[in-house]
């Protein structure tokens, strides 16, 4: 007998990459139609950033604080096998109805160790992630900025423009999903909001030293009515989005988002490298509209997807890097300039149609002559990534 589970709780395929669920009911249609980069070169079990930037080999790129909304926290209490890890981060003070929402301790040490160049060397440790394991403990329902990041780019500076313009875009419908929710569950977004500004005046003091955690009292005024069933309100965010997942694209994008301005610029003021810059006055709670950024990054997204795969004139002069070695006998390729650095196995036939432009061919030639890149699955999209990660580049530059 078979169990049917709602797929909004399994990892949904975009393109290539695995997302979560909730992503196939809360993009637009345009999104999930754009052709997406494989994004070869990121890869976690074989973290490159440990041999080129000095990352730590067992947390990797997971000295990172996320902000995870309460409806996915919700679906992931649903699904079950991330409860004792969230009902332990509940216990020990680190959520509020926004969700897993670093303390402004938590996120003033994480930013003064991004500052100091220790992202990804530090120990300001994701709260997520299971340090026995090393691997991210609600993976299927990361947020925006954690699906969406890769450090190193198949297509170089503009598979990086598009990634960032996704995650903007998921990170936007998810704070309005999130909060349309909370008002659906009667819950004064507004209020809260409130109660967050007036922590500007010293925000740090609204943390608990010892553990980063939120002070118990300022969990309090948070939650309100709602202190101590936490683990059900979000249970209950959670079962309004799948119980209205075919309209929440639809929400999302037009929700008023409000933010918490005043709380907002005193952390930005604190971790901020100019600690002697006047602070602005007091600004009343702002709402932010959803629907034209969610219009204005769609158009971007599909005009970074036109340059993803655009090739330029294909009798123009192309050749290898100077910075490029291929390891022909082990097929590897490897990238070494200065901080970019990379390394990534090919297949026979990548190996070998690469090497045909270690000397100046233009790409007709190519396609006409050499057996390797015919038998290439798809010859223009590999030719486009190699150009826009600059392993092939114009022989008149």
């Amino acid at each position: 007998m078979s169990i049917d589970i709602d797929p909004i709780l399994l990892p949904y395929k975009l393109g290539p990459q695995q997302v979560p669920g909730y992503w196939q009911f809360l993009l637009p249609e345009h999104v999930k139609s754009l052709r997406l980069p494989s994004e070869r070169r990121a890869t976690c079990a074989q973290c490159p950033m440990i041999a080129a930037r000095g990352f730590r080999p067992d947390y990797r790129c997971c000295t990172y604080l996320p902000l995870v909304p309460g409806f996915a926290i919700g679906l992931a209490l649903r699904q079950g096998q991330a409860r004792p890890l969230l009902e332990r981060l509940i216990k020990q003070g680190y959520m509020t109805p926004e969700g897993l929402l670093p303390s402004p301790l938590a996120r003033f040490h994480f930013k003064r160790q991004e500052t100091l160049g220790l992202y990804g060397k530090g120990d300001a440790l994701c709260h997520l992630l299971d340090q026995t394991t090393g691997r991210c403990g609600i993976y299927a329902f990361r947020n925006g900025v954690c699906s969406t990041f890769f450090c190193i780019h198949d297509h170089g500076g503009v598979g990086e423009d598009f990634w960032m313009t996704l995650r903007d875009l998921v990170c936007q419908l998810e704070t309005a999903l999130q909060q349309w929710a909370l008002g659906e569950m009667g819950f004064d977004v507004e209020h809260y909001m409130r109660a967050l500004d007036l922590l500007a005046e010293d925000p740090l003091a609204a943390s608990d030293v010892r553990t980063k955690a939120w002070r118990d009292d300022v969990l309090d005024i948070l939650w309100g009515s709602w202190r101590g069933r936490e683990a059900h309100f979000f249970l209950a965010l959670a079962d309004l989005v799948i119980e209205h997942k075919a309209e929440i694209a639809e929400i999302s994008s037009k929700y008023q988002v409000v933010e918490p301005l005043r709380f907002e610029g005193a952390m930005a003021r604190l971790i901020s490298k100019d600690m002697t810059a006047p602070a602005p006055a007091p600004a009343p709670l702002a709402t932010v509209p959803g629907s034209s950024p969610t219009r204005v990054q769609v158009s971007l997204l599909q005009d970074l997807e036109d340059a993803l795969w655009r090739l330029p004139a294909r009798d123009l002069p192309l050749t290898l890097h100077p910075a490029v070695t291929i390891d022909l006998k082990h097929g590897r390729l490897r990238f070494d300039e200065g901080d970019d650095y990379w390394e990534l196995d090919l297949s026979a036939h990548e190996t070998r149609a690469l090497l045909y432009f270690a000397s100046p061919h233009c790409l007709d030639e190519a396609l006409a002559h050499s057996v390797d890149w015919k038998m290439l699955s798809d010859p223009f999209a590999f030719a486009a990534e190699y150009l826009a990660c600059q392993v092939l580049y114009h022989y008149s530059e």
